[in-house]
């Protein structure tokens, strides 16, 4: 309590930069212990189930001339039942797929929107998430029954048992709530707002594939395996009985293809994905680079006190203080510093609240759940063990002949080293900024996808009838603000189906291609995609077919279409025979540069506007916020018990780097704080120089040394360093931003001029500083300072 209270009254002291000490602190643990949490929170995805260890999602691996086609949680309906029903290891199987991300309408018209899935009896027997009301088993067996979460229950207003809902996407479908559940935390990779028993699934699309075995993979599959179960056997047995129930080989095998299946741990289906392995590790890398230049600079300060308090230390020894003693000073300074470092940094975080979760895409209360907080509070107490016993290693060293004589010892060396390091994590931060904003901004650019889609919106008007498809496409062209409508059955920048659609030449299939669905005539003129071959659609009944220049290569290289491929009659698999190839058009990116598809493409044209997924698009002008909602409005007038809404392509397209641009603030803010915490570390060391020196400089003046040879004493010293550790940071930075990269489908090229840019930036700001803080001294009267 004693070196508390000695600690306590030290904050009054002058000379001390307690101030600066402990702002630099507290920005920097603020910033940390945000990404950690943050770490940490990705990591823990759905380990609050309660018996998390024990649940496997099934996932199939399509494998084609011995090289894996895709991998993902995307299969048969019948899967996890065929587990379920076959396997010791296996105590409970379930399966769900989505059903709508839409609004419903209740009775008495007034409007929600919620992510809606279909779900089997067995789902609250898999997953242990707790039930409020109803019979859950009950329920999700009974047709056109739901359970909603008790967050959604208290927007209806608390009590919506036996309340009557319309899902917008399906209006002549009403559904009955039942049950209510308790809402999952935001660390799951589930959006379930409403769960509608699979029973029902007929009366939405009049065919139920919940039991099939192979194709319809849209169903997500889980079972719980018994605690002394291997894994690798559960696997095993499940593709032995498979392959016996769908004759693998004889299925797939003539084609040079396999399908296996794997059983994945819960709680890796998202922190076991390679984005976000490589998030975490920049995340963590950048946590601790902020808060090592943090405490450097800490430290930095209390080296740089030594010459002040050298007297007061050596007179503690002369009274017969061990260095034991002078480490429990030196550790209850750091912890009052650490302490009051923490209480500020709550409060940024608590004033910048909205700022910081729009940073890191998360709420602060769930980040700082007491059940998170145990590894944020070991970093805190190494941070504070660290910053108390390096200072107190370098006091404990201290003469007691100090009491005597003036100590001169000045840490130089010490000093300069910390300097070092927090010039070389600026040099990174700043580095690896540019790198993931030129990523960033090169995948944001239409350019680089083959199509153009500036002031493109777009609205789904799949449950339209085709008089009202037609009418709104009517009254839409007309409008000023629009230049262009068409539409498609998909959004290129979501991909398409990855089922099997083949094309047959003769009685082979020649290539596997991808799936465009139906567009119009006008669909790439719209998308300002070049026809490179052909006329492009002139039937529009579904019998003709565009394909993609690499379709064209594919089939090139397999001895197939060697001349001329327009007018070549063809077959496929989910369209039939009958077909005619009418043009060529040049490749654009189908996906993003996360995952992009890059089988060749193909489409097909039908003019009836009948076809069961339906996007208008339209071109805007200007896609300004009034022009959408004057759109918003005109839907509205045409679908007035519905709820379609307007879609930004770019917001889409933002959306799904939302996690980059978060990352590139993550590092920009990081950025700007490490920079903030390197100049506060400059300017002290610079002032403790000024005055250690200021009797050599006043004597260097005398002698007639003037203003700017005084200035490049400092430039001098400090500038070399300054490039060497700018420079080692930006090579850091270098070999970060490859790895980095290596997540995305096509990669920015990051130039050498933007390493030696930002070094060059960073060291002309270091003069600058130096410049500035070293004129005072520079324009003095040299008197001043010998009188002293």
């Amino acid at each position: 309590m004693t070196y508390l209270k000695r600690a306590l009254k030290s904050l009054s002291k002058k000379g001390e930069y307690n101030f600066i000490k402990i702002f630099s602190l507290s920005i920097g643990l603020a910033a940390s212990l945000v990404m950690l949490a943050k770490v940490y929170f990705e990591n823990s995805c759905d380990s609050f189930f309660l018996n998390n260890k024990q649940i496997y999602q099934i996932q199939n691996e399509f494998i084609k001339d011995n090289k894996r086609v895709d991998i993902g949680g995307n299969i048969p309906g019948g899967i996890a039942i065929l587990a379920g029903d076959n396997m010791a290891q296996v105590e409970n199987a379930t399966r769900l797929t989505g059903l709508a991300d839409s609004y419903f309408s209740t009775q008495d018209k007034s409007y929600y929107k919620a992510g809606f899935s279909l779900a089997d009896s067995a789902f609250f027997t898999v997953f242990s998430q707790r039930v409020i009301q109803g019979d859950a088993a009950e329920i999700l067996s009974t047709p056109l029954q739901a359970m909603i979460t008790d967050e959604m229950a208290e927007l209806m207003g608390g009590d919506p048992i036996g309340e009557r809902i319309v899902i917008d996407h399906y209006p002549n479908v009403e559904l009955t709530i039942a049950g209510i559940y308790e809402k999952l935390p935001e660390n799951t990779h589930f959006n379930l707002d409403v769960l509608v028993s699979m029973p029902s699934i007929y009366t939405f699309w009049q065919y139920d594939g919940s039991k099939g075995m192979l194709g319809n993979d849209r169903y997500n599959g889980y079972v719980t395996l018994s605690e002394d179960a291997s894994v690798e056997q559960a696997e095993k047995d499940l593709n032995t009985i498979f392959d016996k129930l769908i004759d693998v080989k004889k299925t797939f095998g003539k084609y040079g293809e396999n399908l296996v299946y794997h059983l994945i741990p819960l709680t890796e289906l998202h922190s076991g994905r390679s984005e976000t392995k490589i998030m975490t590790w920049i995340l963590v890398v950048l946590s601790i680079i902020i808060l090592f230049a943090a405490v450097m600079n800490y430290i930095l300060f209390v080296i740089s006190s030594v010459v002040s308090r050298a007297k007061e230390i050596a007179l503690h020894k002369c009274y017969g203080a061990a260095n034991s003693r002078i480490y429990m000073m030196m550790l209850a300074e750091s912890l009052v510093h650490v302490v009051l470092s923490l209480l500020l940094a709550a409060l940024y975080l608590y004033f910048c609240r909205a700022g910081v979760e729009l940073l890191i895409g998360r709420s602060i209360d769930t980040l700082f759940q007491l059940s998170n907080c145990w590894p944020l509070i070991v970093i805190c107490i190494a941070v504070w063990l660290f910053s108390g016993l390096l200072p107190g290693l370098l006091f404990s060293y201290i003469p007691i002949t100090t009491v005597f004589r003036m100590y001169t010892d000045n840490k130089r060396k010490w000093k300069m080293s910390l300097l070092f390091i927090q010039f070389a994590t600026a040099g990174f931060l700043v580095a690896f900024l540019m790198i993931v904003s030129i990523q960033y901004r090169f995948m944001m650019n239409d350019d680089n996808v083959g199509y153009n889609y500036e002031n493109v919106v777009y609205v789904d008007l799949s449950t339209a009838t085709k008089d009202q498809r037609t009418l709104a496409m009517d009254i839409i062209t007309q409008m000023p603000e629009v230049v262009d409508v068409s539409y498609s059955g998909l959004i290129p920048i979501y991909g398409a189906s990855l089922g099997a659609n083949n094309l047959y030449h003769g009685d082979n299939i020649s290539v596997n291609f991808a799936d465009l669905s139906f567009v119009d005539d006008r669909y790439l003129d719209f998308m300002q995609t070049p026809i490179i071959e052909g006329s492009g659609f002139k039937l529009k009944n579904g019998t003709e077919m565009m394909v993609s220049r690499s379709f064209v290569e594919k089939m090139n290289s397999l001895g197939v279409w060697v001349d001329n491929v327009i007018g070549e009659p063809i077959k496929a698999s989910m369209y039939g025979d009958g077909l005619v190839i009418c043009g060529v058009f040049e490749d654009f990116t189908l996906g993003n540069a996360l995952h992009v598809d890059d089988r060749p493409l193909a489409m097909f044209c039908d003019d009836k506007l009948e076809v069961s997924d339906f996007n208008l698009l339209i071109r805007l002008k200007n896609s300004d916020l009034n022009t959408t909602l004057k759109i918003d409005n005109e839907l509205a007038k045409l679908f007035p018990d519905r709820n379609p809404t307007v879609s930004s392509w770019k917001t889409g397209m933002e959306g799904l780097y939302s996690d980059e641009l978060n990352l590139r603030n993550s590092v920009l803010v990081g950025s700007l704080i490490a920079l903030l915490i390197t100049i506060l570390g400059l300017i002290g060391y610079l002032n403790n120089e000024i005055n250690r020196r200021s009797k050599e400089i006043a004597i260097r003046k005398i002698n007639g040394a003037i203003q700017s040879e005084v200035i490049m004493l400092f430039i001098r010293q400090i500038s070399l360093l300054s490039i060497i550790a700018f420079t080692i940071g930006a090579a850091g930075a270098m070999l970060a931003g490859i790895y980095w990269q290596e997540m995305f489908a096509f990669k920015a090229s990051i130039e050498w001029y933007v390493y030696v840019g930002s070094v060059a930036i960073l060291t002309l700001s270091v003069c600058i500083i130096i410049i500035l803080n070293s004129l005072s001294i520079s324009r003095s009267n040299p008197t001043k300072y010998l009188k002293s």
